[in-house]
């Protein structure tokens, strides 16, 4: 479904404009098109903004509803659904500022091929979450692809419109969806707005070919080649990915490097010999104490010496050397042997406990101050590990992948 921007909201007028929609009050309307509206609405109680809908167009309310669910940084998250009383459906969504990709197309023509990728490596990240989910968008085309502008004049993509499709529209599927995608990028890169057949060879000029034949495998249903799932698609899209832009020298220079400190190394006290050293010298002791009693009258030159001992020896190098063999008190003591402790075993957790701990994360990390893109990444990476129901190895390493993530990125005073 395709919305024009208005540019003169001021001029707009709408019997909508001032009504209440599940608490949301409608006041402006910011986008305009042939089968419905688009307002900036307020939550009553909140204050939360948001953007509702209001469409002719069929709606599933399964999809709409399943999309809900789709805790994904690349997916418009949904807050609700409802149905006006003339029969028209209004999904209510979270307010972005940016402009659809159809508009996008509509301003320049056709994209370069690094933005191009970047387009189709991300609804292909949001469509393998929702096929994972058993969710299939249903009507995905350049209106459905939202290009979110950010404080930093970078580019997010989101994926919207799940469940609304328009008429005529082919029934909702994994494999529809991933014809789909194969369209989006041949319109991206030719600036057309309809797939000839046959296809054309090449589809653009300076086209890479592992990125025209993919296109064109999704494309045309009869190819032997063509994926199967979103994962397979994003695996051949993965080594398109650009590289992120280098930073400006004058940026260069004042950017400290991280200095990474080793944690300390414990030192051992160099009073620990005391204690071993006066239970030693203690247990002489008592131990010469013990003779003189039981034999009072030995002639014996040895004993007495053992008995009281000059106390010089106490301080000289050559007892504290001998000491520190002595462990600690019960060392003295003769003690039964242990059976060896057994290694402690961490169960492995399961891929649903894994995907919960990653949309935990992905909490903490939205409320973290500056622009955290590359932390995002890695834990969409993740995600994509736990695809195709992973293994005990599998999971285990994705484990420790998010202990190393967590401790690189929500701590060290990052996160309180």
């Amino acid at each position: 479904m395709s919305f024009q921007p208005i540019p003169d909201k001021t001029q707009v007028r709408s019997e909508l404009i001032g009504t209440h929609l599940q608490r949301y009050e409608l006041l402006e309307k910011i986008g305009d098109g042939a089968n419905g509206a688009v307002y900036r609405a307020k939550h009553a109680d909140t204050g939360q903004e948001a953007a509702i809908k209001v469409t002719r167009e069929a709606v599933s309310e399964r999809e709409v509803r399943a999309a809900t669910y789709l805790k994904h940084p690349g997916v418009a998250e949904v807050y609700g659904l409802g149905r006006l009383p003339d029969g028209r459906h209004y999904v209510i969504m979270e307010l972005m500022h940016g402009e659809g990709l159809d508009w996008a197309l509509h301003r320049t023509g056709t994209m370069l091929v690094p933005e191009a990728v970047k387009v189709l490596l991300a609804v292909t990240e949001a469509l393998e979450v929702a096929h994972r989910r058993s969710v299939p968008h249903g009507n995905l085309k350049p209106s459905s692809v939202f290009l979110v502008k950010k404080s930093d004049d970078s580019t997010q993509v989101k994926l919207l419109d799940f469940g609304i499709a328009s008429s005529g529209a082919p029934e909702p599927s994994v494999e529809n969806d991933l014809q789909a995608l194969g369209v989006l990028g041949f319109k991206m890169l030719t600036g057309r707005k309809d797939v000839p057949t046959p296809l054309p060879r090449p589809i653009a000029p300076v086209l890479p070919l592992v990125l025209e034949e993919l296109i064109a495998d999704l494309i045309e249903a009869a190819s032997k080649l063509r994926p199967k799932t979103a994962t397979e698609v994003r695996a051949k899209l993965e080594p398109l990915r650009p590289l992120p832009p280098p930073v400006p020298p004058e940026l260069a220079k004042t950017m400290v490097p991280t200095k990474v400190v080793p944690p300390p190394v414990p030192k051992r006290s160099s009073r620990a010999w005391v204690l071993p050293a006066a239970l030693a010298l203690a247990l002489l002791v008592v131990a010469g104490g013990v003779w003189l009693f039981v034999n009072p009258h030995s002639s014996e030159p040895e004993m007495p010496v053992v008995a009281t001992p000059p106390p010089e020896p106490v301080v000289e190098p050559r007892v504290l050397e001998a000491a520190p063999v002595l462990e600690g008190p019960n060392d003295a003591k003769p003690s039964l042997p242990r059976s060896p402790r057994q290694p402690k075993v961490v169960p492995v957790p399961t891929e649903e406990a894994l995907e919960a701990r990653i949309d935990r994360l992905e909490e903490k990390l939205k409320k973290l101050p500056g622009d955290r893109g590359d932390a995002q990444h890695q834990l969409n990476k993740l995600k994509l590990k736990l695809t195709g129901s992973p293994d005990e190895a599998e999971r285990r390493e994705v484990r420790r992948l998010l202990d190393a993530w967590e401790h690189t990125h929500l701590s060290r005073g990052h996160w309180n």
